[in-house]
């Protein structure tokens, strides 16, 4: 755990100094982009599959939210970083599982000149978390796991409303999510609305 989180700021200290170093006249052109929206999750893992299919009723919803940090290297081009989750929410017949899965990221966002239309690709250090709170033959079992820390990645297409205009103004995006875990690796499909300040 505690390789990780050197790697994490060496990581963190090197962009930081190239960002100062390329920046140039674009410096003042930070932002901030907030996101929430909904999705669809695939777990690699048959026993994830199996323990979410035994719910009884299941109703499940799944959320996705994020939060990055933009920074210019040129007018077109941004260096991101920031943290994303997926909430997996299924429950029924008295019975829940709540699955959070949990990532830094840091990547690119490009704008190819055609009104806001942008790509995202980040890299994705993360884990997921299980809660559950099942019957399994007759007995009531709640409690928690968690997966290893795994390397994944996001990529997204996106139209930002405010690119023109410099303004306060909502991107529509869509993106998808890898994350291996171990002998399996975890997809989710999600559609947000973003607000970038």
């Amino acid at each position: 755990m505690f390789s990780v989180k050197k790697n994490l700021i060496a990581v963190a200290l090197t962009f930081s100094s190239a960002l100062m170093a390329f920046s140039g006249e674009f410096r003042d052109k930070m932002a901030f982009d907030f996101g929430i929206g909904a999705g669809g999750a695939r777990y690699g893992d048959s026993s994830t599959r199996e323990m979410i299919s035994e719910v009884s009723g299941n109703h499940q919803i799944v959320l996705n939210t994020n939060a990055v940090f933009l920074y210019p290297l040129e007018k077109r081009i941004f260096v991101t970083g920031g943290f994303d989750s997926v909430f997996d929410i299924c429950w029924g017949g008295g019975e829940s599982i709540f699955l959070w899965d949990y990532s830094f990221t840091v990547g690119f966002r490009f704008y190819p000149n055609l009104a806001g239309i942008c790509f995202d690709v980040d890299y994705a250090l993360g884990r997921r978390t299980d809660f559950y709170d099942l019957e399994i033959d007759g007995e009531n079992v709640d409690g928690n796991e968690s997966t290893g820390w795994g390397n994944g990645f996001i990529i997204g297409l996106a139209y930002d409303f405010s690119y023109h205009t410099n303004s306060i103004a909502p991107e529509i995006s869509f993106n998808w999510k890898h994350m291996p875990r171990g002998g399996s690796s975890d997809n989710y499909l999600n559609l947000n609305i973003r607000l970038k300040i």
